[in-house]
């Protein structure tokens, strides 16, 4: 009786150490599908109210989308990066979308000045331009050239965002 049940241990245990590979490099390759594509374009209002489309916004220079929500702890310290880095970013020619998802603008504006941030806001309020780019959560950076190419998509500001963009 346990010479069977050894059997099927074995059995199980080696088709496990087989698999496990085989699913661990599926993550290692994993490219997003808009990479190498052209940025989808969208219109979305503004906390600033203001309706701003993506292409005139952008302008022809390379951009950095930055999808996010108040509630993510991650993306809170990195919007303040960001905010304090969109001076120079700017000054490099690269512009940054800040885009929010899903929120009530009171409770963004509510977040921006306890935090003494000075921003505008995408909003994306049915999430149809985050669907559109495939963000699967936040935070993520979508890293688009001059010729509006995507060059990548992380959930981190990424340290080479120059050598991708300029």
């Amino acid at each position: 009786m346990k010479t069977p049940l050894r059997i099927l241990m074995l059995i199980f245990l080696l088709t496990t150490a087989v698999k496990i590979p085989q699913a661990m490099g599926q993550f290692f390759f994993f490219r997003h599908p808009l990479i190498g594509k052209e940025a989808p374009d969208f219109t979305l209002d503004t906390l600033k109210n203001t309706n701003v489309n993506f292409t005139a916004y952008r302008q022809d220079q390379p951009a950095i989308l930055f999808f996010w929500a108040t509630w993510c702890a991650h993306c809170r310290t990195q919007i303040k990066v960001l905010s304090e880095e969109i001076p120079a970013l700017n000054q490099e020619g690269i512009k940054v979308a800040l885009i929010d998802l899903q929120e009530n603008p009171r409770l963004i504006k509510r977040y921006l000045n306890s935090n003494k941030l000075n921003v505008d806001i995408f909003m994306d309020s049915d999430a149809y331009v985050a669907q559109e780019y495939g963000v699967q959560g936040v935070p993520t950076f979508v890293f688009v050239d001059k010729s509006g190419l995507v060059k990548a998509v992380e959930h981190y500001m990424s340290d080479d965002y120059k050598d991708l963009i300029l």
